[in-house]
């Protein structure tokens, strides 16, 4: 549950400036600066912990009612979320509230080699989209990468790539402007994916010549896997 701001305002000098002068400290305390090589402000939703380390100082927003209120909605709707562990993602949703989840514009998924049991590890990221797709009325940006390992010319395992209820779930998310997917996928999610979202999603052009060729060793085998 978010927390509960202060009764006490005392802010006032802070509040004394001129709303464009706050407007500029809010965007530089609450949007995440990455920096060099990534062109995004990424927060990244890695670690059991929430995320306010580096640039980003949310606990402003903490200081009294009338900055929450002005600056609350930079915070979720002008970063990007990086998803990696989707459970941890669960818990900060359900902590951060609904109506936060609900400002929530950009998010990047990279689902990871994971070769443990599939009803453990995949069972996460269903829920998350299932909860995305239900709740997060406000994305509008999202990209998924797909991780995957190969022994020789030889692939593991397709792993999530090819999961069918994956994909399924993921194309229950509504709402969005933009969806792109990269890394190891199957042959027909990109048809399935835009059919499903009315959005592109993957482009070849898009893709180097030594990406496409690994994208085509990993899509072997998955011609007749269909959503």
């Amino acid at each position: 549950k978010p927390p509960t701001m202060p009764l006490s305002t005392p802010c006032r000098p802070f509040l004394s400036l001129p709303y464009d002068i706050r407007l500029i400290i809010y965007k530089f305390a609450l949007i995440k600066r990455t920096g060099p090589p990534f062109p995004e402000t990424q927060i990244h939703l890695h670690h059991r912990k929430d995320p306010e380390s580096g640039t980003l100082c949310p606990s402003l927003l903490l200081t009294c009612r009338t900055i929450h209120a002005e600056a609350n909605e930079i915070l979720y709707s002008a970063n990007v979320f990086t998803v990696v562990y989707p459970r941890i993602v669960l818990k900060w949703l359900e902590r951060i509230g609904p109506e936060n989840v609900k400002l929530v514009k950009k998010a990047r998924v990279l689902v990871e080699v994971q070769t443990g049991p599939r009803e453990i590890w995949y069972q996460g990221w269903y829920e998350l989209f299932r909860v995305l797709a239900c709740s997060a009325s406000g994305l509008r940006d999202l990209e998924v990468y797909w991780a995957a390992v190969g022994v020789g010319k030889r692939w593991m395992s397709h792993l999530a790539g090819a999961d069918v209820e994956f994909v399924r779930e993921l194309g229950e998310i509504k709402g969005l402007s933009r969806m792109r997917i990269s890394g190891y996928f199957a042959m027909h999610w990109p048809q399935y994916l835009e059919r499903k979202m009315g959005l592109e999603v993957w482009r070849a052009d898009e893709c180097s010549e030594e990406t496409l060729e690994e994208l085509r060793k990993y899509q072997r085998g998955t011609e007749e896997v269909w959503p």
